[in-house]
């Protein structure tokens, strides 16, 4: 939602993708792919402060970590949904338009 997408976490999220937005367009095979996507999972994981990936439990109220695989396919989602709206758009889109994924997830640092 329009709350957690303003959080430190998930705008650092935004700038990996759109770092790696354009080596993950070149892709041809599924491993290289998901290699991408894991290298940002595993880059906001290791950062200091660390990045989590986080669901929230809406009956209990608790956020949990989704774990790494779950992050990983948010993030591979994330990124194909842009390759697909930058191939419909002339024009680069801004990190702030980048296609949510479908998933309720967030991601928060520690710090925050």
């Amino acid at each position: 939602g329009k709350m957690t997408s303003n959080l430190v976490g998930n705008r650092r999220f935004r700038v990996w993708i759109e770092i790696n937005r354009h080596s993950f367009a070149r892709t041809s095979t599924e491993q290289e792919r998901w290699d991408i996507a894991a290298s940002i999972v595993d880059t906001i994981r290791d950062s200091i402060p660390s990045g989590r990936f986080l669901s929230l439990d809406i009956h209990s109220g608790i956020w949990h970590d989704v774990g790494r695989d779950n992050a990983i396919n948010v993030t591979l989602e994330v990124l194909q949904e842009d390759r697909k709206f930058a191939q419909s758009c002339p024009v680069s889109p801004k990190t702030d338009s980048l296609p949510s994924p479908t998933s309720p997830l967030t991601l928060m640092s520690k710090a925050a």
